[in-house]
């Protein structure tokens, strides 16, 4: 059983191989290795069963091609491609054969009925030994002349698998020889299992083992175009051991149970299959989760890029600009530990080529700034949704179809500093690419690595698609918004420009007899007029330019009290009473203390028309939680201005903050809105709470970023702390 199953597994991964790519030379050798060892293991199996003892010859020729085969296929491995066999495998090729053919003819003539092993035999199994020594030899070679560090520990590897088959299948071969003093004519006397037994020898198959242990490491040489890291091969065998170990177990002990029961065949395959179905069942579920527990144990940089991918894939669909994007995308990847440099570039339509958009981690030289979207893109169809530079590499050393324009690939991606380029696309549209550079230890990722970054490629795109109507909507509605303030703007500054007109022309028709005090009225009314055209103005800019933030620790309840007091100095009427009330565990965070100043006066000053000319307003400084849609929950300092004024009208609330709107005589309509893009300016929110007839509350949420924790004594620049009492809990102001 274990030799017919070794040649199951031999030939299917021989038979992938070759059905894959049958150009690819180094597929073809591994195929001749593969199928040539299945053919012995096959062979050696079927020898086993009573009269068909000359299989034995089958195994013997099949063996002595194995050391060959490799030989050729190392050759191919490591840089001979699509030129002449070397040599010595070329002379291998020859003398084996014929070396084969002189083993059979005289154990057949001279030695037929001998105690087995035969002269010949023994000769020819010495020969096949030495010539997979010889394989060892040869591996061993080539991991001197290797100057690749990482390819020299992995070549260890072939050789620590190949030399531990070598050693138990010579083990066997002796102890099968001293077995085998057995007539062969008494072995036809001897049933199945004991005719098996006394062939097979003594020795468990742990050879076997090795070998096809040894032919997989291959076929994931071939297959994966790299040379696996033993940690992770060792982590898929782990998983397939232990699940075989409990199928061992559930079919060990439903054959203990079955045996004490007096039941029938049928009934007995009947549990069997029960058994059976009962296993597949939790067999899916259970192998990812012993994988992903052997890949901790066995292969933690893997595990940890794993985890890193799976917080990636649930925070990367909530991103709603580019700045959350590259944020929740690009920093966890450069910090997993497993990608030292990553990047994202991204089509550019006013260069009409793509652009490197944001990187993190070091490179040894700059980065490529744009790349022209052909030929480079042409490749994401050509190769898939990812380039993946070891592919990329096998193209160009196996001289395969297309490896001019692999090395064009290649080169490209070292010029931006990328091991694997995954394609962010929207159907057949190239949005742009995701740049990823290995760790030393490793030349390049997975494949299961590569399968969960497609994935998450995928999601990115959809993402990117999101942001980009996003931003198209926002475009509309900021072009509807300059439309409106723009009208608005005109009917602002024709009413002053109207009062000035008819001021000047009112001068101008007057006589010089005119009495002064009235010309002297129409003068201030023109510079009434031309300072609250001023005022239009100068407000408009400030709502139209980008704001400049410069933060600093401030000491949020320092700087509400200093507002309040600027107000009081305003010779406010003593019947509108403010009252200021704070919670003294209020942290000092981040902000410029100038323009959240503004704001503070701006919203205390519209309180104070509210309920002139006489009325109660509290400013109350405490702890809060955000309700945006990307940071809903966290911590904020709220500062809330509450009137009891008439209150706002509900169909003036949707207007509040929409430039231009006023329900003032004197009002700009831009005070609100100049105060909402400073609070949104430094990560916050204003909310706005009304009830006609009783009150008004306008509260300023501003965020604590995670990484501050100043001290409670710490000074500031602008706001410096003064010593004495300190501020009470609630105070009248």
């Amino acid at each position: 059983m274990v030799y017919l199953l070794a040649a199951f597994i031999c030939g299917g991964l021989a038979a992938h191989s070759w059905t894959r790519n049958r150009t690819d030379p180094v597929r073809t050798a591994f195929a001749v290795v593969a199928g040539i060892t299945g053919l012995s293991y096959l062979s050696f199996g079927l020898y086993l069963i009573p009269r068909l003892e000359s299989f034995i010859y089958l195994h013997a020729l099949a063996g002595s091609l194995i050391p060959v085969s490799f030989l050729w296929f190392i050759e191919r491995l490591f840089g001979r491609i699509n030129q002449p066999m070397g040599t010595m495998v070329r002379r291998m090729w020859i003398a084996t054969p014929m070396l084969g053919a002189f083993y059979f003819m005289a154990d057949i003539t001279l030695y037929e009925h001998a105690s087995s092993p035969s002269p010949p035999a023994f000769l020819f199994t010495t020969y096949v030994m030495g010539c997979l020594i010889l394989c060892l030899v040869k591996l061993y070679r080539i991991h001197n002349r290797s100057t690749n560090q990482l390819q020299r520990l992995r070549i260890r590897y072939l050789i620590g698998l190949l030399g531990a088959c070598v050693f138990f299948t010579i083990i066997e071969q002796l102890l099968r020889g001293f077995a085998g003093a057995t007539l062969k004519e008494n072995l036809s006397e001897l049933g199945l299992i004991a005719y098996s037994r006394a062939l097979q020898g003594t020795a468990p198959p742990i050879g076997t083992l090795f070998g096809i242990l040894f032919i997989y490491f291959l076929h994931q040489i071939v297959q994966l175009h790299r040379l696996l890291d033993l940690s992770e091969i060792i982590g898929r065998i782990f998983t397939l051991g232990l699940m075989a170990f409990l199928l061992v177990l559930i079919f060990g002990f439903t054959g203990i149970w079955l045996s004490t029961l007096d039941i029938s065949r049928s009934h007995l395959l009947y549990q069997l299959f029960l058994s059976t179905a009962l296993f597949l069942s939790f067999y899916e579920p259970l192998k990812e989760r012993v994988l992903a527990l052997s890949y901790q144990w066995f292969y933690r940089p893997g595990h940890q890029l794993d985890l890193t991918l799976r917080e990636i894939e649930y925070r990367v669909t909530k991103a709603i600009t580019m700045d959350e994007l590259t944020s929740v995308l690009l920093d966890p990847l450069q910090g997993s530990g497993r990608v030292p440099l990553v990047s994202l570039y991204l089509w550019d339509h006013e260069k009409a080529a793509f652009r490197l958009f944001r990187q993190r981690g070091k490179s040894d030289h700059p980065l490529m700034q744009t790349i022209a979207q052909r030929p480079f893109t042409e490749g994401f169809s050509q190769f898939g949704p990812a380039l993946n530079g070891s592919d990329l590499q096998r193209h160009v050393r196996r001289q395969l179809p297309g490896h001019e324009d692999a090395m064009a690939r290649l080169r490209t991606m070292d010029a931006m500093g990328a091991q694997l380029t995954l394609s962010i696309r929207s159907g057949d549209l190239t949005l742009g690419w995701l740049n990823l550079s290995s760790v030393d230890w490793s030349d390049t990722f997975s494949q299961e690595e590569v399968r969960r970054l497609i994935a998450l490629a995928d999601k990115v795109a959809i993402v990117l698609e999101n942001i980009y109507s996003f931003e198209e909507a926002e475009n509309q509605a900021r072009l509807a918004a300059m439309g409106t303030m723009a009208a608005g703007l005109a009917h602002e500054i024709r009413n002053p420009l109207a009062g000035i007109k008819g001021a000047a022309q009112y001068l101008q028709s007057t006589s010089k007899e005119a009495d002064e005090a009235e010309i002297q009225d129409f003068l201030d009314v023109i510079v009434d007029e031309a300072d609250r055209l001023n005022i239009v103005v100068t407000q408009f800019l400030d709502y139209a330019r980008p704001f400049e933030i410069h933060p600093i620790p401030v000491d949020v309840s320092r700087l509400v009290k200093g507002v309040i007091d600027l107000v009081n100095k305003e010779n406010q009427p003593e019947e509108i009473q403010l009252t200021f009330e704070t919670d003294p565990t209020i942290p000092y965070i981040s902000l410029d203390p100038d323009r959240i100043r503004q704001v503070l006066l701006n919203l205390i000053r519209n309180a104070i028309q509210a309920v002139f000319p006489s009325g109660d307003i509290v400013i109350r400084c405490g702890w809060g939680r955000s309700n945006l849609k990307v940071s809903r929950g966290a911590p904020v300092v709220e500062i809330a201005v509450t009137d009891n004024g008439v209150g706002i009208a509900p169909e003036d609330m949707k207007s509040l903050f929409v430039p231009f709107y006023t329900t003032k005589k004197q009002g700009t309509g831009l005070g609100l809105p100049i105060s909402q893009r400073l609070v949104e300016a430094h990560g916050g929110n204003i909310e706005v709470v009304s009830k006609i007839g009783e009150s008004t509350t306008f509260v300023i949420h501003l965020p604590i970023p995670a990484e501050e924790d100043f001290s409670e004594d710490e000074p500031t620049e602008s706001m410096p702390i003064p010593t004495g009492v300190p501020l009470p809990d609630s105070e009248i102001v």
